[in-house]
């Protein structure tokens, strides 16, 4: 169960900021991008979605669907959980836990400390997921904890883009869970790009 983490810092926070203030287009992000010193080489199917290397462990992935970006996803801590040939160690698996918690609340507390207040909380979920929702000027940006399992898969803490209004994100649902239900119909017309290009 090993953790991977990227060091946040207060001008990565401002920078992931500033992207939901910054007009949801592939054009517009690579501009903005370049001023981060995040660069990559423009390649033709930068329409499926690009993925740029930060770290080794870690890189900044853009959901987009021709020229519009969808959202976007900095993962800055994870550990994986899920062995199909070892047994779970609870108590080395509620210490990791509690490890996790504390990195979400520390980057939430600094946060909070930087941005404008945000207009969303989501604490604790079903399967003990949290996240915060602060408005920008073109889309939002969500500090998340999730879970693909509570007990076998993997924990991550990311900073995630959406590109909604405030009265789509509303839900009932648990946050993340509807984010994830929310751009399930990207898929159909992404494959449909993918056939068109490769027509």
């Amino acid at each position: 169960m090993e953790i991977y983490k990227l060091l946040i810092t207060e001008a990565l926070i401002k920078q992931i900021y500033e992207l939901s203030c910054t007009p949801f287009s592939l054009p517009a992000f690579r501009k903005k991008l370049v001023t981060y010193d995040w660069y990559y080489q423009p390649v033709d199917y930068d329409e499926l979605g690009i993925n740029i290397e930060i770290t080794q462990n870690f890189g900044f992935k853009i959901d987009a669907l021709g020229q519009e970006v969808i959202s976007a996803v900095l993962p800055f801590y994870y550990w994986e959980i899920y062995d199909t040939e070892a047994p779970v160690n609870l108590e080395e698996y509620n210490h990791k836990l509690k490890i996790c918690h504390e990195e979400f609340e520390s980057v939430k507390n600094l946060a909070l400390e930087l941005l404008p207040d945000p207009f969303l909380y989501c604490d604790d979920d079903y399967l003990g997921q949290k996240s915060v929702v602060w408005e920008g000027k073109h889309g939002f940006l969500i500090l998340q904890q999730t879970s693909s399992d509570i007990f076998f898969g993997r924990r991550e803490i990311n900073f995630f883009l959406e590109n909604y209004s405030k009265e789509e994100l509303h839900s009932e649902e648990p946050l993340i869970d509807w984010l994830y239900n929310s751009n399930q119909h990207i898929h159909n017309k992404r494959l449909l790009l993918l056939s068109k290009l490769c027509s």
